[in-house]
């Protein structure tokens, strides 16, 4: 099997011809956007109060498909938790194609071993993603409905920005975090991801890979305390 890079991603999303907007048949939201998808660029909203004030705002993400579709992500959370946890507040996460919902995440509080559950249309159960125990690594387990392990999230630490998926230990797909310019990295929480699936992934797979993207930047990438003390130094 060939060894997937960081390369997959040359072309840029806006690159992309945008889909037609297509009425859903119900119960096959997930085919619709993900079934034939082979990457996925997730753009964080960049908020300019959060820059201003840095008062923490609801993420909200953009979605874009390699055939042009787009979806939107919005988080749900109350202000006493972004405030106070920061990037470890819980929260409820609703996907909408077309104004339709196709996915809805779930985050729990959890002190240590953070995790989201994921969830199809009508609440239906479609699995979870886990952080792991790792010293020399950080790992995170892509779990079905039925507690099976279906990928392993591994990202060396000489690596911070990518996240290879693995299957059966060989690299079968990668996440990986794109450079925005030096102003947006400093300044603020607004991150791009990408994801390059695994060739025989199916779409509910490739929901609960979407998920660990957006736990992932919430994990690593969304410490604003950290941000705060950067821009106090250069400021």
């Amino acid at each position: 099997m060939n060894k997937v890079t960081p390369s997959a991603f040359s072309s840029s999303v806006h690159e992309q011809q945008p889909h037609p907007q297509t009425t859903l048949v119900p119960g096959h939201e997930l085919y619709y956007f993900l079934g034939a998808c082979k990457n996925l660029w997730i753009h964080q909203k960049f908020e300019a109060l959060e820059l201003i004030t840095s008062f923490e705002t609801e993420n909200q993400y953009a979605i874009h498909t390699d055939s042009g579709m787009k979806a939107l992500a919005l988080e749900d959370s109350d202000c006493f938790s972004r405030q106070c946890l920061g990037p470890k507040r819980p929260f409820s996460m609703r996907v909408y194609l077309n104004n339709q919902e196709i996915l809805f995440f779930e985050r729990p509080y959890r002190f240590f071993f953070d995790e989201i559950s994921v969830y199809s249309l009508n609440r239906q159960y479609v699995g979870k993603i886990k952080l792991k125990f790792s010293i020399c690594s950080r790992e995170l387990s892509v779990k079905d409905e039925n507690g099976n392990v279906l990928y392993e999230i591994v990202s060396p630490l000489c690596k911070c920005w990518t996240f290879f998926i693995e299957k059966n230990f060989e690299r079968v797909g990668v996440i990986e975090k794109k450079f925005g310019n030096i102003l947006q990295e400093l300044f603020t929480d607004a991150d791009s991801f990408g994801i390059n699936f695994p060739l025989d992934a199916k779409p509910n797979e490739k929901a609960l890979l979407l998920a660990a993207t957006i736990l992932i930047d919430f994990l690593y990438f969304e410490d604003r305390q950290d941000r705060n003390h950067r821009n106090n130094m250069i400021l």
